[in-house]
């Protein structure tokens, strides 16, 4: 259930955003929830359930660019046995074991990385501006 991905394609980036932004608040809200507990169990259960649907969402969120990237590699690998362009063996040495190293990495670390940044540094996430980029200024 890639939720992220159907409010994407049905709201655009302004519903991802507002997602986003329920998800963190109720995050946030179960951390100071947490913060004012007064007994050791409470702060420990209220915590670690924060931090469990926080997991959740990044892991909802950006699992669905990991598994594209892994299918479109992987049918890449299946044009290219079709053509019978490279071997099995060969494409297996030099290719397929490296799959996990590069999907891994474009789904979820670079999509935590960009929400972070977006987050807490926006001014470090440029825009597309015509005048900045086409006309020099």
């Amino acid at each position: 259930d890639f939720i992220f991905a159907v409010v994407g394609e049905e709201f655009g980036f302004a519903g991802l955003l507002l997602m986003l932004l329920i998800y963190l608040f109720i995050v946030f809200r179960g951390l100071y929830i947490a913060a004012q507990a007064q007994s050791t169990f409470g702060r420990l259960l209220a915590g670690s359930i924060s931090l469990t649907f926080f997991v959740y969402v990044f892991v909802n969120a950006f699992f669905a660019g990991g598994l594209i990237s892994l299918l479109t590699a992987l049918t890449a690998t299946g044009l290219l046995l079709v053509a019978d362009a490279y071997s099995l063996q060969k494409l297996s040495d030099t290719y397929l074991l490296f799959l996990p190293l590069m999907f891994f990495p474009e789904a979820v670390l670079n999509g935590w990385m960009i929400s972070i940044m977006v987050g807490f540094k926006p001014h470090w996430v440029g825009s597309f501006r015509d005048e900045e980029y086409l006309q020099g200024k």
